[in-house]
């Protein structure tokens, strides 16, 4: 394929018009089969009878391919594994002995979604267009394995913990999660350490902790995109209820929107209305009914599994759910469905259906539940990237808690699991965000002010934990509730014990290293990393200092913030011993 590039708005050529040689679309072709074998696992066979064989004979693929190479807003294709069955006027005939060892695949320019999809590659184009003579690979184009649904084994066997049929449960958005986790996030960070100054002579540092930053900004944007994510593959929704209607009463409701009339019994036949079958079976819905609106208002969890956050979109998405309901229990289908059976003397099935399912008073509860969920800042704390703005996360949560929670029927003993769900995601963002600070590897002195911010987030916690714990107390006395004890286990304590430990062993160690310097007389200067060096002074068989500083190398390699077990400590009490 050859273009001319370079050609004016007006149709006359540019001075600088060249003839550009473009990739020839067998040879796109052959570069998706190839990353076929490599990322999705391909036969040749597989292949052959998805691209070549003569069922497969429509140029479908090649135009895609054609249009890929040669227009720039075509930017990317999608490479699908199927399972076969999917699509049997496309499928080719495969020996049935072979079902279960073989797959489909399709190129297309779009990305559809199908029950037997397997696996997506998406194949990203780099440039406008793809020219002959540059290699593929890296240059022009990367390619991205994007699994889609619950990926099924191509040999089917039973992993532990797996389910029993063998399939490897992947929703997509764990699978984006996890690229945004584990690639994105440490590539971007990778990127940013270091970045090349205009003059190609001097690398630039860039802080990310510098809030004022670009980057520090678009980094705390891509952590809350990852933290939303992760909060709609974790969040313990409540699922909408789909009530059905009588297909007599549809068919009413349609003819009243087309001939622009209000919905009314008077629209259906009278027919209908005197026969005993059709009233039975719109009694036997009515009480279908019952139950799945009973599954809704007696839906809850419990507070002291899995996170605050799956707490509260729990109330939030129960409350959505109800207040649907609400609405459609008021519409015309459903009033009309219940009139006819009043008139019709049906009315226990009515009657029942209105006692049984008291919608309006649990929705006026849950809403006031939710008075306390709405707004909760709890992104700001998963999702902060310095200690400040952890301790301003602290504040944020328990100003919204203190302020919402007067006003809420949202019971104590909810909110204190909620606090103690709250007080480990505290933990598991200070373990996070101080493993990054690599604080073994800092000097005393930098140490020592990590510390005095971590102490300070924990202090913010406490004072206004007090102030939570008066709150609740005067809301229980005037609640006139049975007196409960206002304790929580607080998860991030396991945190402050550790850095206080390690900031006593590092005062211990950095007491003897300089009492080491008035015994021998040693000039010693320490370098930010923790090493020593060593000036005029020669020992015959032993050199203290150094012997610290190596027994210390080993030390500031355990990590500290391990707190699920007590290895660090024998560790530490293994080389000082």
């Amino acid at each position: 394929m050859t273009e001319v590039v370079g050609q004016s708005t007006t149709g006359i050529p540019d001075s600088g018009m060249l003839d550009v040689e473009l990739v020839d679309p067998s040879v796109v072709l052959n570069y998706v089969c190839n990353v076929a074998k490599v990322l999705l696992a391909a036969s040749d066979d597989d292949l052959n009878r998805s691209f070549t064989d003569k069922q497969r004979s429509n140029s479908f693929p090649k135009k895609v391919c054609e249009e890929f190479i040669a227009e720039p807003e075509a930017t990317a294709i999608f490479l699908v594994k199927k399972s076969i069955g999917s699509s049997e006027e496309t499928q080719p005939e495969i020996d049935p002995e072979q079902i279960n060892l073989s797959f489909f695949y399709e190129i297309d320019a779009k990305l559809q979604q199908s029950p037997d999809t397997q696996a997506v590659v998406a194949i990203i184009k780099k440039n406008g267009k793809l020219r002959s003579g540059i290699i593929l690979d890296g240059l022009q184009l990367q390619a991205i394995v994007l699994p889609i649904g619950a990926a099924k084994s191509s040999v089917q066997q039973t992993v532990p913990g797996d389910d029993q049929d063998g399939s490897i449960q992947s929703s997509p958005f764990e699978v984006i999660h996890s690229i945004l986790h584990f690639a994105v996030g440490p590539y971007f960070d990778a990127f940013c350490k270091t970045i090349q100054s205009p003059s190609h002579s001097v690398s630039a540092t860039i802080d990310m902790t510098d809030e004022r930053s670009a980057t520090s900004v678009a980094r705390k944007k891509l952590t809350e995109l990852e933290l939303s994510i992760a909060h709609l593959q974790q969040n313990n929704e409540v699922n909408e209820v789909v009530l059905p209607l009588h297909p007599v009463i549809e068919h009413m409701l349609q003819t009243a929107a087309q001939e622009s009339r209000d919905p009314s019994i008077d629209l259906i036949s009278s027919e209908y209305l005197e026969n005993n079958q059709f009233l039975t079976s719109l009694q036997d819905i009515a009480k279908g009914w019952i139950k799945p609106i009973q599954v809704l208002i007696d839906a809850t969890r419990d507070p002291k599994t899995g996170t605050a956050m799956q707490e509260v979109n729990f109330w939030l998405s129960k409350e959505i759910a109800l207040r649907n309901l609400a609405l459609f229990m008021k519409s015309p289908g459903v009033t009309i469905t219940l009139d006819i059976l009043y008139n019709n003397n049906r009315a226990g099935v009515a009657n029942r259906f209105r006692v049984d399912t008291p919608i309006e008073r649990t929705l006026e509860s849950v809403s006031k539940y939710c008075q306390l969920m709405k707004d909760f800042p709890l992104d700001e704390l998963v999702s902060a990237l310095t200690l400040g703005d952890m301790k301003l996360a602290v504040i944020q949560i328990f100003t919204h808690l203190n302020k919402k929670f007067r006003g809420s029927l949202y019971p104590v003993s909810r909110a204190l699991a909620l606090i103690e769900n709250i007080s480990n995601d505290l933990k598991l963002a200070l373990q996070s965000l101080l493993r990054e600070r690599k604080l073994m590897y800092l000097d005393f002195s930098a140490f020592k002010e990590q510390h005095v911010e971590v102490t300070t987030i924990f202090n913010t916690w406490d004072e206004h934990y007090k102030e939570f714990v008066n709150v609740a107390r005067d809301v229980i006395r005037k609640k006139g509730d049975a007196f409960i004890p206002i304790r929580i286990t607080a998860h991030h304590a396991v945190i402050k014990e550790r850095l206080d430990y390690i900031l006593d062993f590092r005062a211990k160690h950095d007491q003897m290293y300089q009492t080491l310097i008035k015994v021998f007389g040693k000039q010693l200067k320490r370098s930010v990393n923790g090493d020593f060096t060593e000036a005029n002074v020669e020992f015959v068989d032993l050199n203290p200092v150094e012997e610290m500083s190596l027994a210390y190398d080993i030390v500031k390699q355990v990590d500290i913030l391990d707190i699920s077990s007590s290895k660090y400590e024998l560790a530490v009490i293994g080389v000082l011993g």
